[in-house]
């Protein structure tokens, strides 16, 4: 299902946060987060997200 224009504009005027999270909040977390990125924190993360996964890193 295609959204037309109008109801793009809808949606953004309905949930600005939306739009906002999407143009402001992304791209900038994206930047902090990549350059501090090694494998132990992804490992940790991943096991605070998924607290049932770590047993299975440690096989």
């Amino acid at each position: 299902m295609k959204l037309l224009d109008s109801d793009k504009n809808q949606l953004s005027f309905k949930f600005p946060e939306i739009k906002n999270k999407i143009e402001v909040t992304k791209p900038k977390k994206l930047e902090v987060k990549k350059p501090d990125l090694n494998k132990d924190k992804i490992i940790e993360t991943v096991q605070m997200s998924f607290p049932f996964m770590k047993n299975d890193n440690k096989h």
